[in-house]
């Protein structure tokens, strides 16, 4: 149904723009309550943000996954629930520590940490209460395969967005650039900062919608997508002791998961493409120190995590090719 891909496509869009808000919101907080841009100054910012992304990661989670349809689905939730608080207590030390370190207004520290445990609290409550009626939305004829119209239809759409998120970039930027004293290759660099946004974001909506169908395979059950996943992305797959049903769902699951992981793999590159070409820019501007680390920084994460990334996109791909039959 068409309401089931609205709200998940909304709630996609929605957690994006929550996730910016509250992250600017709080480093605008962290800046005007601070005397000096110092490296305290950047470490609180960073914990905030890694604070913050945590529990949009949860309700993420829990807006597709039942943790009540298994007992595997019970242990990995509670895992990330786990994961998710550890990462929020050690950003939170993280946090107070640095802002007292750099003079900022004790209250400063106490909203902050406040703003987290309540996104930790609605994370948890909105993610059930989205898995919930959003599934009432759910089709179950949903497609479980990615045909070349498909292919060729999403990619025209991301060709387009990111055309015009470029021009439209360029066209605002060029009118700063007139009217201060920024360089033009503000214009042109920060247009392409804001086109690989736009690709990182069209990517991901088609991985919205493509692991739908994902879900409804697996009726919810995070354990048994796991159990699967291993099967289709394991470095040792021993098919031969796998189920008649494992494996038909293994190929099913393939069919559309090394799509899956392409678009996501696209993604993370033009996500990290921006992030590092707007460090960049600031270290050609006025040769920041810490720009240069940080670019430095995320190009050394993405050299690590891309060709994990590739590795289950050819093991995903190469498992469909290899079981057709049960498809």
């Amino acid at each position: 149904m068409r309401t089931g891909i609205s709200s998940r496509v909304g709630g996609f869009i929605a957690a994006n723009v929550v996730l910016m808000v509250v992250v600017a919101g709080g480093g605008i907080l962290i800046a005007t309550q601070t005397a000096d841009f110092t490296g305290w100054v950047v470490a609180a910012s960073a914990s905030f943000s890694s604070a913050a992304v945590a529990p949009i990661i949860l309700g993420a989670w829990l807006a597709y996954w039942d943790p009540d349809r298994s007992d595997a689905a019970r242990r990995i939730t509670r895992r990330m629930l786990l994961v998710v608080i550890g990462v929020e207590v050690v950003a939170s030390v993280i946090l107070v520590w640095s802002l007292a370190m750099s003079d900022a207004p004790p209250w400063v520290a106490v909203v902050l940490v406040l703003a987290v445990i309540t996104a930790t609290f609605l994370a948890v409550h909105v993610g059930v209460l989205v898995r919930r009626r959003s599934a009432d939305g759910d089709d179950p004829s949903l497609p479980e395969d990615y045909p070349r119209e498909a292919a060729s239809r999403d990619l025209r759409r991301i060709s387009l967005v990111t055309a015009i998120t470029f021009v439209l970039a360029f066209a605002a930027l060029v009118t700063l650039v007139a009217v201060s004293d920024l360089p033009f290759g503000y214009a042109i660099a920060y247009a392409f900062v804001a086109a690989a946004l736009a690709v990182s974001l069209m990517c991901n909506l088609v991985v919205v919608r493509l692991s739908r169908a994902q879900r409804s395979m697996f009726d919810g059950d995070a354990g048994r997508v796991r159990a699967i996943g291993k099967l289709v992305l394991g470095r040792k797959r021993d098919v031969g002791t796998a189920s008649e049903d494992d494996l038909a769902l293994a190929a099913r699951y393939a069919a559309t998961l090394w799509v899956t992981l392409s678009y996501q793999t696209a993604g993370f590159v033009a996500l990290y493409l921006s992030l590092i070409l707007g460090q960049l820019v600031l270290v050609v501007s006025n040769g920041s120190v810490l720009s240069m680390i940080i670019a430095a920084a995320l190009a050394i994460l993405a050299a690590v995590i891309f060709p994990i990334m590739g590795i289950q996109t050819r093991r995903a791909r190469r498992f469909a090719q290899e079981h057709p039959a049960h498809a």
